[in-house]
C-alpha cells in the first residue's frame, strides 16, 4: 500500500488539436459569395473584418454599434446550454470587453443591412429599436450559435473550401 497518491503528480495527456488556419483572401471571397443570399452573410462579414467570436456576434444589438464613429462595443455574448435556451452574459474577463473599430467598407455594408432589416420589419408590422439584435432572423428571433457554425461549414463546402477547419477570428 502506498502512503500517497502518485497519480496526482502525473499530467494527463492533452488531446491533439486540429490544425486551424485563417482563410486566404481567395477563401474569404468564395465564402462570402456562397453566403451572399443567406441570413449568414452579414454575421460572416463582420466576423471576417473584426475577429469577433460567434457568441459576441450574435449578441450584438444596434445600441452596441456606432456607425458614425465607426466602432462597435463588445460587452456581452450569447451562450447556450443543452438544457436551456440562449442566455446573454457579460464576457468572462474584463479584457474581453472592448471597442472594435470598423473600416468604412464594413460601415457601409452594415448601413445597408440595417435598412434592409428595417424594411422587412416594417412589412411585418414591427418597429426596430436600438435594443434589437443586429443579426437575427427576419422575424427578429435569435440565430442560435450552432446554426451559425453549421452554416459556416456548409457554406465553406459549397464554396469549394472543403471540410478544412478554419477560423474566422484569425482571418481579419
Amino acid at each position: 500500500m502506498l502512503g500517497r497518491n502518485v497519480a496526482q503528480f502525473v499530467k494527463p495527456p492533452r488531446p491533439k488539436r486540429k490544425d486551424i488556419s485563417p482563410l486566404t483572401r481567395e477563401g474569404v471571397i468564395k465564402l462570402l459569395g456562397a453566403a451572399s443570399q443567406t441570413e449568414f452573410y452579414y454575421p460572416l462579414l463582420v466576423a471576417i473584418y473584426t475577429g469577433l467570436r460567434r457568441s459576441e456576434l450574435l449578441a450584438l444589438t444596434w445600441a452596441d454599434m456606432d456607425l458614425e464613429e465607426r466602432y462597435l462595443s463588445v460587452n456581452k455574448g450569447i451562450h447556450t446550454h443543452s438544457s436551456e435556451s440562449e442566455r446573454i452574459q457579460p464576457p468572462k474577463t474584463d479584457k474581453s470587453k472592448r471597442l472594435v473599430s470598423l473600416p468604412i467598407d464594413l460601415v457601409l455594408a452594415l448601413r445597408h443591412h440595417r435598412e434592409t432589416q428595417e424594411a422587412i420589419w416594417d412589412e411585418l408590422g414591427k418597429s426596430m429599436g436600438m435594443g434589437d439584435r443586429i443579426f437575427a432572423r427576419p422575424d427578429g428571433s435569435v440565430i442560435h450559435p450552432d446554426s451559425l457554425s453549421k452554416a459556416c461549414v456548409r457554406l465553406a463546402k459549397q464554396a469549394g473550401l472543403g471540410g478544412s477547419t478554419f477560423t474566422l477570428s484569425d482571418t481579419h
